[in-house]
């Protein structure tokens, strides 16, 4: 049972740095320079 425990925790942290990543990247404003060179192309 641990191991099943550990492994969710695992699979929090991740998603949390995920949703942390994402929230900085639209935040920051990258995310539409990103969008902006993307669509010259």
């Amino acid at each position: 049972m641990a191991d099943a425990k550990t492994e969710k925790q695992k699979v929090k942290e991740i998603t949390n740095k995920l949703e942390e990543g994402l929230k900085e990247l639209f935040e920051s404003g990258k995310d539409k320079s990103y969008f902006s060179t993307m669509s010259k192309s």
